[in-house]
């Protein structure tokens, strides 16, 4: 059955895709208790996947999955539909196409044909990961500061200290140590981690920055969990190190 979403709740699933992948594109899963959206950075340093609860609906055909670009869709909620939107998947209509419908206005568009050359992440950390929660606004900023030094922030999770360190140098300096929970896991006492921040800073804005989040560290992977937008969703970045590490 189609699926009714608020428009708000819509642009923000879509608008963290956008800045993920240049082009928009994502792989949508439907199963019978969610939606999973998965986009991964033409660079493959960055991946993300949404996964939101289907409360009060259930797909009552076969789940199926599709690859698409969310520009459609963008331009779709341009017309400021004021009603919830109404989509309907490739998999239930008669001309394998998406649907959007919203205020006598109907949108129809079609997903990828040819997948060979898509891939998504998996997860091939080596080790485990040291884990922390901290709130949203301590990420963000420090990668909004660390933009403005350099393009690259460090990360440094200490076990036996308790503490979380993100700096950057370049010519100028910065470091910021948060407030967070308690820090279990991993097999190191100190793990350490430098990423791009590239177009992180406007990934993380989008946000709000009293969410908590949940930080996973290894040398090679940062792995960044906050429930976004609604109760029972949670937003899951994947970021790497250097460019090709995450499939």
């Amino acid at each position: 059955m189609p699926l009714q979403v608020p428009p708000a709740r819509l642009q923000s699933v879509i608008r963290p895709v956008k800045k993920v992948h240049d082009q928009s594109e994502c792989h949508v899963a439907i199963k019978p208790d969610a939606v999973r959206v998965q986009s991964v950075s033409p660079d493959k340093t960055t991946a993300l996947d949404y996964s939101l609860p289907l409360t009060a609906q259930t797909v009552e055909r076969a789940p199926g999955d599709f690859w698409i670009t969310v520009e459609p869709i963008n331009n779709f909620l341009k017309t400021r539909p004021r009603e919830s939107v109404r989509i309907t998947f490739p998999f239930e209509t008669s001309d394998g196409r998406v649907v959007l419908h919203s205020n006598e206005l109907t949108y129809r568009f079609a997903p990828f044909r040819d997948r060979a050359k898509f891939r998504l992440f998996s997860d091939s950390r080596r080790e485990s990961p040291a884990v922390c929660t901290l709130q949203h606004r301590a990420l963000a900023r420090s990668i909004s500061v660390a933009d403005i030094v350099t393009d690259q922030l460090q990360i440094e999770l200490q076990r036996e200290s308790q503490r979380i360190e993100f700096k950057a140098s370049d010519m100028d300096s910065f470091s910021y140590l948060p407030p967070i929970e308690l820090v279990e896991g991993g097999e190191r006492s100190t793990v350490q981690l430098t990423i791009e921040t590239g177009n992180l800073s406007d990934i993380m804005a989008l946000i709000p920055e009293e969410c908590r989040g949940t930080l996973e560290l290894t040398p090679e992977l940062l792995t960044y969990r906050v429930a976004h937008p609604i109760p029972g969703a949670e937003l899951t970045l994947h970021i790497a190190h250097r460019a090709q590490a995450v499939y």
